[in-house]
Formats: C-alpha cells, structure tokens, sequence
C-alpha cells in the first residue's frame, strides 16, 4: 500500500514540474546580439542598451520617442529631471545610428509605453523567422530603465502571438506615427 501511495505522489510531484510555468530565459545581451542577422529597436531613448546594440549589433531599423512630441512629455512626465538627460540619448542614439551604413533612424511621436528589442537569426524584410524573438520592457513599471524588468516573447512562426502584435506595433509606428530627425 505504502508503495503504491509513494509512486501516486512521485507522478503527481513529476507532473506539477512538468507542468509548471518555465522560467523566462533572456539571453545575454552579447548572445543575442552575436546570434542575430537583424535587429530592429523601438526604444524610448536608447539609453541602456541602444548605443552597445548600434555599436555592436547588425540593426537595420530604429525607432526613439521624438523629443519635440507631446508622447515625449507624456512618456517622461514621471521621470522629474529626466527630460534634459532623456533627449541628450536621444540624440547621441540618432547620432550614432546616423553614422552606421544600413541603419534607419526615424522619430516616433505616438505615446508608447513599450521599450522592444527584436532579434533575428536570419535576414530579411522583418525579424519574423521561427527563432525571433523580442525582449521589452514597460515605462510603467519603473521610470529608471535599469530598474525596468525585462521580458521576452518569442515568434514560434505561430500567426497571431504576442510576438506578432509586437511587430504590429512596430510597423504601425515606422510607417504613420515617425518622422525622419532633425539630426543628422
């Protein structure tokens, strides 16, 4: 009996593993970025991460907050005296994005509380193979991008996923939301 009631549990402890959620596996910033054939960036100011991924990465497009923008002021209205240090790494991130051949930099002007990154192990028009995935981060969990916990979803090559919406987003931002900068 006691037998029986050992091998009950161990398939009940075995199945409780086996079923519970995974930890989120974000991989180190110089994996991903050796790993990947394109990157794309849709940041607030580029400031933690940006300038290593342009310098370092293989980014083909880059969205920062335009600092002239209504967004910019609703993104940072948290953030006191974060607003002259949020628009210098917005420009030093033009700036060098400007200055890599193959980049496109372009200014968002929509409020946008998402910080993304996509990586993609093969090129092409959009990160959108089966290994892409995203890493983000929310403005409105912590204003000090450091602090921000990050996430990633992965592609999968599923049609609708989180992954997607992402690169909808994305999209609808590049394409009627962003302007060319002032900056060169």
């Amino acid at each position: 009996m006691i037998g029986y009631i050992f091998i009950g549990l161990s398939v009940v402890l075995i199945l409780v593993l086996l079923c519970r959620p995974l930890k989120e596996e974000i991989p180190p910033l110089d994996v991903s970025l050796k790993d990947s054939k394109m990157i794309w960036g849709l940041w607030f100011t580029g400031g933690l991460y940006g300038k290593e991924i342009l310098e370092k990465g293989k980014v083909k497009k880059v969205l920062v907050l335009d600092p002239t923008s209504n967004a910019f002021k609703a993104n940072l209205a948290f953030t006191t005296g974060q607003i002259k240090r949020a628009k210098e790494e917005i420009y030093e991130v033009t700036r060098l994005a400007n200055s890599k051949e193959g980049i496109i930099v372009k200014w968002y002007s929509k409020f946008q509380k998402t910080s993304v990154t996509f990586y993609d192990n093969k090129d092409g028009i959009e990160p959108s193979s089966k290994n892409a995935y995203c890493i983000y981060q929310t403005l409105s969990e912590v204003p000090i991008s450091s602090n921000r916990k990050r996430h990633k979803l992965e592609n999968k090559g599923k049609v609708k996923t989180d992954y997607s919406n992402m690169i909808e987003i994305f999209n609808d931002l590049w394409d009627n939301h962003s302007r060319d900068p002032d900056i060169t």
